[in-house]
């Protein structure tokens, strides 16, 4: 009679960590840091809450009611400023490394057509505003 060979717990559970991590990288490259946060508390909420405490959710932060108390309030506009801040940081790395991708290519592309046609290239100084009579 063979044994049935599993995976040991240890490999599951990194299995399973990196699953999660696909998961929630996807979500933030769709929906930006913003949206993925909203998104993950919208289905921990969903998931974890009763339907009591939904209720009371709904009523606070979608209807306004009971606002006596301004820390729940305060602290999803810290959350909130913290996922945008987040967001432009992850956009501006983006475009820095666009950029920098885009500048090598141009400059390989510049040194095989030299080296193709045996000449030199002439460039075209750039105009700007100041250099225009």
């Amino acid at each position: 009679m063979a044994k049935k060979q599993t995976a040991p717990k240890s490999a599951t559970g990194v299995a399973l960590v990196q699953g999660l991590a696909k998961v929630f990288t996807s979500i933030i490259e769709t929906f930006g840091w913003p949206g993925g946060i909203l998104f993950l508390g919208y289905t921990f909420v969903f998931q974890s809450a009763t339907a009591d405490q939904k209720q009371r959710i709904i009523e606070m932060y979608v209807l306004g009611n009971d606002t006596k108390r301004a820390w729940p309030i305060a602290v999803i506009c810290v959350v909130s400023l913290c996922t945008v801040l987040a967001q432009k940081r992850w956009y501006d790395r983006k475009l820095d490394k666009l950029s920098k991708e885009m500048e090598r290519v141009g400059n390989e592309k510049s040194l095989l057509q030299q080296l193709l046609t045996g000449q030199e290239l002439q460039h075209v100084k750039p105009e700007t505003i100041s250099g225009r009579k």
